[in-house]
């Protein structure tokens, strides 16, 4: 973080959201947002460290010449949950493979930090998820050219309405 890396840890991410909101019409996920601060305190109950998210995990950014995989385009990166992660990279995937990958992260992180109970966390950040993403969205928005808005405008509330279905 002294380097530059956001911290969007805990009530962090939650302010963090909010403000990138702003201006928004957030009303599809208001519910979402009233509770998050609540959903991201139980979700420190799970027992998973904060770490080095990638923030954009998809296998597009993943290379590789067969032997070692190289993650690629840390623009997104932040300090916070690592479940994002996870999440992220299995997004597009069958429930089925979406669910061994999920499995097998759970297993890592329960040897890693035992008493921990990360499908909880997953389930309690799947449609924080997509908020995040859209406040990503917004701030991108808020930095391009007024002629690429329409290319773009359809990108907050997309996100929002799978954060709201995801919450349901």
């Amino acid at each position: 973080m002294a380097d530059g890396v956001p911290d969007l840890r805990g009530h962090r991410l939650a302010e963090w959201i909010r403000a990138r909101l702003t201006g928004h019409d957030v009303s599809v996920a208001a519910g979402l947002l009233d509770g998050l601060d609540r959903r991201l305190r139980r979700l420190r109950d799970c027992g998973l460290p904060d770490t080095l998210v990638h923030g954009d995990l998809h296998p597009g950014n993943v290379r590789g010449d067969g032997t070692r995989p190289v993650v690629i385009d840390w623009a997104d990166a932040f300090a916070g949950h690592p479940a994002f992660d996870i999440l992220r990279l299995t997004e597009t995937l069958d429930p089925a493979t979406a669910g061994r990958l999920v499995d097998a992260w759970a297993d890592r992180w329960r040897a890693d930090a035992p008493g921990s109970d990360p499908h909880r966390a997953v389930d309690l950040l799947r449609p924080v998820a997509p908020l995040r993403l859209a406040a990503v969205y917004a701030m991108f928005l808020a930095g391009i050219e007024p002629s690429e808005h329409p290319y773009h405008a359809h990108d907050v509330p997309a996100a929002l309405a799978q954060a709201a279905a995801e919450a349901s």
